[in-house]
């Protein structure tokens, strides 16, 4: 195993992985954390406000739609295609503070985001089970959250800066364009990672192979699954 391990290079280590999903959620989802958490640089919250709930009810249904994407698309697919949904929300949000955009656009854009939440948190979700061994489950989760979480902190700084100076109530639209440029960054990463039967364990397994399931298994599953009282 150790030797198959080296001949498979760095970039399929699956802890490398593991920092590499960290790195599109530090691009992503950390820098929607950090724009959601000044009302979308907006002095006026209300558009921000409505689009955060229409995301986060959207984001509800898609959870419950999203592993039938990511079982026929793939984790990688899916989560490409759930981050670049991300840019359209801040983009709505930069032609909204210029006057461009009216507050029913970026509710709009705030739904399609959350149906990329729901895609990109699904794929996370098997991504993350699948790298690590039973062992390092534990450091594996740590060190993604870790990477993770820093986005938010990076996006805070990055406001920071580029409004020190600025007198203007709401936040510059470089602002918004560096967060855009930051989460393609991030969609690119994904490009990155590797299929998972590839992916090599920190004890020199690979990753078994996950059986495709028949779309029909799947839905029929998803409703079985919202039927039961228990």
């Amino acid at each position: 195993p150790a030797e198959e391990a080296s001949t498979t290079g760095w970039l399929r280590s699956a802890r490398v992985q593991a920092v590499l999903l960290g790195l599109v959620f530090f691009c992503v989802p950390g820098m929607w954390n950090s724009i959601t958490s000044m009302a979308g640089g907006l002095t006026d919250p209300t558009a921000a406000s409505a689009a955060t709930a229409a995301l986060y009810g959207t984001f509800g249904v898609t959870s419950m739609l999203s592993p039938l994407a990511t079982n026929v698309i793939g984790p990688r697919a899916t989560l490409f295609v759930g981050a670049l949904c991300y840019i359209f929300y801040i983009f709505a949000l930069l032609l909204y503070s210029k006057g461009a955009a009216s507050a029913a656009v970026v509710v709009m854009c705030g739904v399609v985001n959350g149906v990329g939440a729901g895609l990109v948190w699904t794929a996370q979700g098997m991504l993350m089970l699948s790298y690590p061994t039973p062992q390092t489950k534990g450091s594996f989760v740590a060190t993604f959250w870790l990477v993770f979480q820093s986005g938010a902190v990076l996006g805070g700084f990055l406001s920071l800066g580029l409004n020190f100076d600025d007198k203007a109530p709401d936040v510059s639209a470089g602002t918004y364009i560096a967060y855009m440029v930051v989460m393609l960054v991030g969609a690119a990463v994904v490009l990155l990672l590797q299929p998972l039967d590839r992916v090599v364990r920190p004890d020199g397994s690979r990753v078994p192979p996950t059986p495709p399931v028949p779309v029909y298994a799947e839905l029929r599953a998803m409703g079985a699954m919202c039927v039961d009282g228990r």
